[in-house]
Parts: C-alpha cells; structure tokens; sequence
C-alpha cells in the first residue's frame, strides 16, 4: 500500500517533469483527494465543485446542501481505498498537487462534470470537458437540476453579505440578518436591489 511515484523526464524538449501519483483513495470534498502516502492533497486539475458548505436550489426551489452532496457523488464513485492514479501537472495555491486522476479506466475529472456534480474550470480547461457539461445540463443531472452559484462566485459571498449588511444598517431597510442564500429574497427590497442586481450579474456571467 505504499505509494508509488515515477518521474518522467523530458529528454530534448525542455518541458517540465511528469509526476505520477498512485495509492489508496480518501475524499476530501467534491474536487479534492488524498493520497495514501501523497505529501499534499490531490485537487483535481480543470474542474470546480461547490464548497463543501454550500448550498444550492433543486428544481422545486428548495435549498439543499450541494456542496455534501458533491462530496458524495465523489466518495460513490471512489469509494475510500479505492486504487486511483493521477498525473500531477501542477500546484495550486494551496500548494495542493493539480492533477488527472484515474481509478482503473475512469478519467475521474471528466466523471465528475458528466454526473453533474462539478463544472468546467474553463478559464484553464480549454474545453476538455465541455461536452461533458452540456450533456449534463441539457439532463438536468446534479447541480443542473435546479439553480446554483458557482463555486468561485459563492466565495465572494461573503465580502458582498457584508456590503448588504452594511447598506441595511445605514439604510434600516432589514431588521433582521441576511444570509448568503437569502440574496435571491432581498433583490426585492429597493434599497439593497443595487447590490443584489451586481450579485446576479456576477453569477450569471462567471469568470
């Protein structure tokens, strides 16, 4: 069960070190895995999956914890000790390695993005994956069931609540606090509908 890691050395090219990373499988959250034996945490490369924390709407506009359910479409599809293999193509700055990961045939990268679970990192992925999304939008398979904010959108929520907030204090237009999943709600008070409206531009045009 020790982990197995080979450098694969450019010849000519110039181009850098291939490193692969094989062991047993343990899930972090919906995009992120440990290694047995590994130094760091494995994030898979050219994907995005919410925050383990965070929720999303279903189809019937109820929240649900998307983030959870992320986590457990991954540990289903690895379950843990599950043999997996990556090639590293990076670090992220978390210093966590970037990587491809396989379990057997599987491209668990891709898998992720066709059961819905996760997006398209497409600011990176020069669409790799793409095909996989539309297919899982077009069947409404995960997030794509109901309405959700992108994971790199919904770490900005919090400076954002924090600008609702204060407005609501300046203005006295909320008695009560505002959560993150309640912006959707507050658009409809005019005091803070200016806030809101740069909100949903945001999520509706991610970088």
């Amino acid at each position: 069960r020790m982990i197995v890691m080979s450098l694969a050395l450019a010849l000519a090219t110039g181009s850098a070190a291939a490193q692969t990373i094989s062991g047993p499988v343990r899930v972090i959250d919906g995009d992120t895995i440990a290694i047995e034996g590994a130094e760091d945490n494995v994030r898979l490369n050219y994907i995005d999956a919410p925050e383990k924390d965070q929720s999303c709407e279903n189809a019937r506009g109820s929240l649900y914890q998307c983030g959870r359910a992320a986590s457990d479409a991954l540990r289903q599809m690895i379950p843990a000790g599950t043999q997996v293999t990556c090639t590293v193509e990076g670090r992220d700055g978390y210093d966590r390695y970037l990587a491809l990961c396989k379990a057997g045939d599987t491209d668990i990268n891709g898998s992720m993005v066709a059961s819905g679970w996760a997006l398209e990192y497409v600011r990176y992925s020069d669409g790799r994956y793409e095909a996989f999304e539309e297919q899982a939008r077009a069947a409404g398979r995960g997030l794509w069931q109901g309405s959700f904010v992108r994971h790199r959108r919904w770490q900005h929520a919090d400076h954002l609540l924090e600008l609702l907030r204060e407005q609501a204090n300046q203005t006295g237009c909320f008695d009560q606090p505002i959560q993150t999943e309640s912006l959707r709600e507050a658009s409809g008070n005019k005091c803070l509908s200016q806030s809101v409206r740069i909100w949903k531009d945001a999520e509706e045009n991610p970088t």
